[in-house]
C-alpha cells in the first residue's frame, strides 16, 4: 500500500475516529508531494465534517484560503507511528498551518489520534507542533506552551473559537468530548495543569478574557455537572486518603483547575456575579483548591 493511501485511509478513519488510526508499512512517501484526486477529495470532506463538527463554519473563521498538503503528511506519519524516526521525518517537512482550512484539517487528525492511541512521546509531541489548535485543546509539545498561547489569543475575539475553547475546558473528557471513544476517559494531570495555566494567563488579559474564563466554569456546571463534581469529590478524597493507588500530585492537578475562579472570585466580585454560575458547583470547587493551596503551601 502506498503512504498516499496509507494517508487516506488514516482520513477516512479521523471522520469518525472510532478506535485507533489505521497503521502503515514502509512505502515510499514520495507520491504524498503529487496526491490523487480522490486523496484532494478525501482532505476536502474530512476539513468539511470537523469544521461542523467544531462550529467553525465555512470558510472556518471566515479564512477561505483552501487547505495545503500538510494534513496529508501528518496523516502519513499517524498511520506511521509505530516507527519514529520515520514519523518523525515526515512531521519535520509538514508545512506550518496558515489558513482557517488548514487548522481545522490538522487538528481533525491530530486531535483523535492523540486521544485514541499510543505512541512515542517524540511523536506525539511533533503532532502537537504540527497541530496548533490540537495542542491548545490538549497540551502543547514541550517548550511551545507560550506559543500556543499566543497564537490562542490571536483569534479570542472569534466567537467560534471562543465555543471551542469553553467547550473544550469545560469538560474533564479528553479532546472536549470530540471523538467518539476517547482513551483515556480522563484527561490526564498534565493537561489539567496546562488549562489551569491559560486559564490563569487569560484572567490577566482583561475583563472581556476574564469573563471567557468564566464561561468556562458556568459550562462545566450546566452541561457536565454530574461528571465535574464526582471530580471535586474524588480529588478531595485523594488529598486525604492513605491508599497508595490515590496519587496525591494528581488530586493537586484536579483541584487547580478551580484556582483561576477562586482568583476571580475575589479580586472582581461584581464580574462573578454577572454569571450564572451554579453556586453549589462552584463553592465546592473553590472550596477544594483552598484546600489543596493550604495543604500545598500555595504550589498548585
Amino acid at each position: 500500500m502506498s503512504a498516499l493511501e496509507e494517508a487516506r485511509r488514516v482520513m477516512v478513519w479521523a471522520t469518525r475516529a472510532e478506535g485507533p488510526p489505521p497503521r502503515g508499512g514502509l512505502s515510499a512517501i514520495g507520491a504524498l508531494a503529487s496526491p490523487s484526486a480522490e486523496a484532494r477529495a478525501t482532505l476536502g470532506a474530512l476539513a468539511a465534517a470537523h469544521t461542523a463538527r467544531i462550529g467553525w463554519g465555512s470558510p472556518p473563521l471566515g479564512d477561505s484560503t483552501p487547505p495545503g498538503l500538510g494534513t496529508l503528511l501528518i496523516a502519513a506519519a499517524i498511520a506511521r507511528r509505530d516507527t519514529p524516526p520515520v514519523a518523525l521525518e515526515i512531521l519535520h517537512a509538514c508545512p506550518a498551518a496558515r489558513s482557517g482550512w488548514d487548522l481545522v484539517a490538522h487538528d481533525a487528525v491530530v486531535g483523535p489520534a492523540l486521544a485514541m492511541s499510543t505512541m512515542d512521546e517524540s511523536v506525539a509531541d511533533a503532532l502537537r507542533s504540527a497541530s496548533p489548535l490540537s495542542a491548545l485543546l490538549d497540551r502543547p509539545a514541550a517548550g511551545e506552551e507560550d506559543a500556543v498561547f499566543a497564537w490562542a489569543v490571536t483569534h479570542l475575539t472569534k466567537p467560534a473559537f471562543q465555543r471551542t475553547l469553553v467547550a473544550a475546558f469545560a469538560t474533564m473528557a479528553p479532546r472536549g468530548g470530540l471523538c467518539a471513544d476517547p482513551s483515556p476517559s480522563v484527561i490526564a494531570g498534565d493537561v489539567r495543569l496546562f488549562r489551569r495555566r491559560v486559564l490563569h494567563r487569560l484572567r490577566t488579559l482583561g475583563e472581556a478574557s476574564r469573563r471567557l474564563v468564566l464561561e468556562v466554569y458556568e459550562a462545566a456546571l450546566l452541561h457536565h455537572r454530574e461528571a465535574t463534581l464526582a471530580d471535586v469529590a474524588l480529588a478531595s478524597k485523594m488529598l486525604f486518603s492513605e491508599d497508595p493507588g490515590m496519587n496525591p500530585e494528581d488530586a493537586l492537578a484536579r483541584a487547580s483547575f478551580w484556582g483561576p475562579l477562586w482568583e476571580i472570585e475575589r479580586a472582581y466580585p461584581e464580574e462573578l456575579r454577572a454569571m450564572r454560575i451554579d453556586v453549589e458547583g462552584r463553592l465546592a470547587g473553590t472550596k477544594l483548591y483552598a484546600l489543596a493551596r493550604s495543604l500545598s503551601g500555595g504550589a498548585v
